[in-house]
């Protein structure tokens, strides 16, 4: 599914639709589309970010497992302003946070308790040092700073298990204890198909930096 706004060519999933067709069909409470604002403010902090820093944003893919942002800037920009985008849209849902719970403390009115915690959750989901979530690339371009890449592929790949291990843990727990409590499950399932994906990525860029390498011997 493609649409074009404000100039931006955005590529939607089927799969992507379909689900979040469902689920906001499906919901009575409206959590549902709290978490899909969260996660909409979330996107529109690193674009507002990248705008900042003079970066022209022609395409964004959005997926079931990942959202791309056509980025042709990228190689020009600090280390610094960088990580200030990796790390914006976990401030907007902090920010977010604070300002719908103020509000619900003010009015009582439930939506804004909804929208408080589906921004939390989310910011501190995108926190974790795991590879390809924002608080993982923040950290891989700052540890790049000291480190070779093979010690920072390393770091991170044990940062990211030592992650999603437990994680994992509890997620049993928890669904043992209740049948209801699958959303951490979910969480740590996608933590795991997103370390995998990136793993099998990074393997198959080293073999191909390897080839290179024999050729020009």
């Amino acid at each position: 599914m493609k649409l074009k706004i404000c100039g931006v060519n955005i590529n939607l999933s089927y799969p992507l639709a379909a689900g979040v067709t469902l689920l906001l069909v499906c919901d009575t409470t409206g959590t549902v589309m709290c978490g899909l604002c969260a996660s909409v403010m979330h996107e529109l902090g690193h674009i507002s970010a990248m705008k900042f820093f003079g970066t022209r944003i022609t395409d964004i893919r959005l997926s079931v497992f990942d959202i791309g942002i056509t980025d042709i800037s990228k190689s020009r920009r600090s280390i610094t302003a960088e990580i200030i985008i990796i790390l914006s849209g976990i401030f907007v849902n902090l920010v977010l946070f604070f300002l719908s719970y103020m509000l619900y403390n003010e009015s009582r009115f439930y939506i804004f308790r909804y929208f408080a915690l589906a921004n939390l959750t989310l910011g501190l989901f995108n926190a974790l040092p795991v590879e390809t979530l924002d608080g993982g690339e923040a950290l891989s371009l700052i540890l790049r700073r000291y480190f070779s890449e093979k010690a920072v592929y390393i770091i991170t790949l044990v940062l990211s298990l030592a992650v999603i291990v437990p994680l994992g843990y509890l997620s049993v727990k928890a669904l043992l204890n209740s049948v209801y409590n699958f959303t951490l499950l979910f969480a740590v399932l996608y933590l795991t198909g997103i370390f995998f994906k990136t793993l099998h990525f990074v393997q198959g860029d080293r073999q191909c930096i390897f080839i290179v390498h024999n050729h020009e011997k």
